[in-house]
């Protein structure tokens, strides 16, 4: 990735963008979960120059960026050099990354340190069966609310989507999920219903078990169910999908949420 052309910023209305900048990071994932769609695009992961990124972040002059990378933690001694590399710039950042940064101490209080306020991490469902068995085994559901906690002790807010349609589940993981990201305290949530995206190794899977339902690619747009899931119909999926965004959406659950922000990230660079 060295020598990539930056994005253009000069032609681009940040506005529309809640003035957020753009800079890529790095490019691959070293986990091959099968719905992902990220290791099939780039089979190998790869890194940009930490000081090409940040001569990009220093001519941009914007205060606020997005760090394109799938995996920032992936490798741990270039997050590490990044990281310090950005501390002196005084700017604040988001970026995704798996939830297990939370576990290493002297990158998470780099990556804070460096201007993270926002992170947004593949936590996916309060199912721990359907994690493993969609090659997530490195995520452990029984810490994710201690790891939510020691992000926000950082004032670094947490956003991950909820996926419903695994094969591990039935209709109660609708109220389960609900539970599960005010139990933890997950700042923001989306409802996504799985999708098999063309390429990946789910669809190949589902393909060969015959549970494909259409191939009309405007579909496959994570709202719809486009596969026949196994302890629920396609119907009562999408209902249940929307149902959640609903229920997780209500006045009573946001401003629940709204006041816990204000308590615990008060002060940080994302309110």
């Amino acid at each position: 990735m060295q020598g990539l052309q930056p994005y253009p910023q000069a032609l681009i209305d940040l506005k529309a963008y809640g003035n957020l900048n753009s800079v890529m990071v790095s490019r691959g994932c070293k986990f091959k979960c099968e719905f992902c769609t990220v290791h099939k695009f780039f089979p190998h992961f790869n890194v940009r120059p930490v000081s090409e990124i940040v001569d990009e972040i220093k001519a941009s002059g914007g205060q606020y960026f997005e760090l394109h990378a799938d995996n920032l933690i992936a490798d741990r001694e270039y997050a590490l050099e990044l990281f310090a590399a950005l501390k002196p710039l005084n700017i604040y950042w988001l970026a995704e990354a798996t939830l297990n940064i939370a576990e290493y101490p002297d990158i998470l209080e780099a990556a804070a340190e460096s201007g993270l306020f926002y992170l947004l991490v593949g936590l996916e469902t309060p199912s721990q069966a359907a994690l493993d068995a969609a090659g997530k085994k490195f995520i452990r559901i029984s810490r994710a609310k201690e790891n939510i906690a020691r992000l926000h002790d950082y004032k670094i807010a947490v956003d991950s989507a909820m996926i419903f349609g695994f094969d591990q589940h039935t209709e109660d993981i609708f109220e389960e999920s609900l539970d599960f990201v005010a139990d933890i305290q997950l700042d923001h949530c989306d409802s996504v219903i799985l999708t098999p995206f063309p390429g990946t190794d789910l669809f190949n899977r589902y393909e060969r078990e015959g549970r494909l339902l259409t191939r009309d690619w405007s579909k496959y747009d994570c709202s719809h169910a486009v596969f026949q899931p196994a302890h629920m119909t396609p119907a009562q999926l999408e209902q249940g999908a929307e149902r959640f965004a609903r229920q997780y959406h209500s006045l009573g659950r946001s401003l629940k949420r709204y006041w816990h922000r204000q308590k615990i990230l008060a002060g940080s660079g994302s309110h």
